[in-house]
């Protein structure tokens, strides 16, 4: 995968997920799914007419660019198929189900905490047994669906479902702390791209507003309470340092918009 199409698969990404949607929560988590679908299928049409052209670029796709696109496939899935039974369940019931649902998250971890280990410690040893498509860990005719094919690899299939119990446990813990009480202030929604969030809290982290936290533990933070899904940071970062626009594109804006209101005050 070549690196413009990288920056456009990414950018498709970070559209569709950001995109206002009408409609309820199912409808909405039910196109996200559709969009999403649509996407790896453009992405495995791709391939099969333009193969990686080395290793490292085959690697860098099923060990970040990957995981973070089929791990909101599987994540917005799950979210549909929880959203229906809200539909008939009892609130106490449902929220029974979610408390089951977040243990079942936890556990995935703990079966599954070599890959995650593996991936978080940022090793690469292993990386052509796992991330290459000749490598001894593809997936097996099983686990084989529209969604995956037959080069997919298993490191590449742990890592996206990681990427999918991370979103889904902030989700469920979010919903679990309940509905405002009446006559509390409505939750702010962010609507920022993942880019532009990184870009934004790049900058106030490097001005020191968060103390002694390191950058990841701000995505960290961004990721749980704003539910914006940051992705590979690292990438991005060097994404922006290099892209056309210029390096302060969002930060630009703010500045901008700033301006114009305070300059049309009398």
């Amino acid at each position: 995968m070549r690196g413009d199409y990288s920056k456009k698969v990414r950018s498709r990404r970070d559209e569709l997920l950001q995109k206002k949607r009408s409609g309820d929560d199912l409808s909405k988590y039910r196109e996200c799914q559709r969009e999403l679908g649509q996407l790896i299928g453009e992405i495995r049409s791709y391939l099969q007419a333009d193969p990686f052209g080395d290793t490292a670029e085959e690697i860098a796709f099923y060990k970040e660019e990957a995981p973070w696109i089929w791990g909101q496939y599987f994540f917005y899935e799950k979210l549909v198929e929880i959203e229906a039974y809200r539909k008939f369940q009892s609130e106490d019931t449902f929220r029974v189900g979610l408390r089951g649902r977040l243990q079942d998250t936890e556990m995935f971890f703990q079966k599954h905490a070599r890959i995650c280990g593996y991936y978080y410690s940022g090793r690469t040893d292993a990386d052509e047994r796992l991330f290459t498509r000749r490598g001894a860990q593809n997936v097996d005719g099983a686990a084989v669906d529209m969604r995956i094919d037959r080069d997919f690899t298993k490191g590449a299939l742990g890592v996206s479902r990681m990427r999918q119990h991370e979103l889904l446990r902030d989700w469920l813990t979010r919903e679990l702390e309940g509905p405002p009480e009446p006559g509390r202030i409505k939750k702010l929604e962010w609507h920022a791209s993942a880019t532009e969030t990184i870009e934004l809290f790049k900058a106030l982290y490097l001005t020191g507003c968060f103390g002694d936290m390191t950058f990841k533990d701000v995505m960290e933070w961004v990721r749980r309470v704003l539910g914006v899904d940051p992705g590979n940071f690292d990438i991005t970062l060097q994404n922006i340092r290099y892209r056309k626009g210029g390096t302060t594109m969002y930060l630009d804006l703010l500045a901008k918009a700033f301006k114009n209101f305070i300059d049309s005050k009398p």
